[in-house]
């Protein structure tokens, strides 16, 4: 039964279906001369009510999304097992040899010999200032010492050598102490002086490098290249 109708005499009022309240507050309304609708008020609270939990559910996870985002860093976790090694690389090819260490003298001549009797034989010297000369370049190092032959259109030649002119034969070689070398000329026949103007240079190879390579047969042209001096 619509609420601004009365109920008939003998018919029973459901006031729970109606709500008795609003059943008189719109009888006063129509007796008053209102012909506008009449809305549920319930209805219209509750769908309000609806909007606003929904609001708010919304809100509360998007601000428990911001809290879990934007929580505190963690502990760093532990260190991994190392991996194991891999496989060698291939051998690179030998480098060349260093030469910043390399000592060499300039050319100089051997002016006038000095003669002496060593264990009988007759023979002659002359000294060559080394400053450079250490008793670890003795010891670990090399030296080469080379001769500029004036009897052989100057050729250079490594010592030891052995000297052939048409009428003579001699041996050079050499001798070592600190700060100094010892060139030697050892006549065979006849035994007559060496040349003063025979002209000797020599060269120091520090330990690190001596080992690397066999010296005794290096021609002069090698050392040059290879230690890069001139003459």
């Amino acid at each position: 039964m619509p609420p601004s109708q009365n109920p008939q005499q003998g018919e029973e009022f459901d006031a729970n279906q109606f709500g008795y309240s609003r059943y008189i507050f719109c009888e006063c309304l129509i007796k008053s001369g209102y012909s506008g609708e009449f809305y549920d008020m319930t209805a219209v609270k509750t769908k309000k009510m609806t909007k606003q939990l929904l609001l708010g559910s919304l809100v509360a996870i998007l601000f428990a999304c911001m809290s879990a985002c934007e929580g505190p860093q963690g502990p760093v976790g532990p260190a991994g097992d190392p991996g194991s090694q891999g496989p060698a690389g291939e051998q690179g090819p030998t480098g060349a040899t260093g030469t910043a260490n390399v000592i060499y003298s300039p050319w100089a001549r051997a002016g006038s010999w000095t003669a002496t009797d060593l264990y009988g034989v007759n023979r002659f010297y002359v000294d060559i200032s080394a400053p450079r000369l250490s008793q670890e370049v003795l010891d670990r190092g090399a030296i080469l010492v080379y001769v500029k032959l004036t009897t052989e259109n100057n050729q250079v030649r490594q010592l030891p050598v052995t000297v052939y002119a048409q009428f003579t034969e001699e041996l050079l070689d050499f001798s070592l102490v600190v700060n100094r070398i010892r060139v030697w000329s050892t006549p065979i026949k006849p035994p007559i002086a060496p040349s003063p103007n025979n002209e000797f240079r020599y060269v120091l190879i520090p330990g690190g490098l001596a080992g690397r390579i066999n010296y005794e047969k290096l021609s002069y042209e090698e050392a040059k290249e290879m230690f890069g001096f001139e003459d």
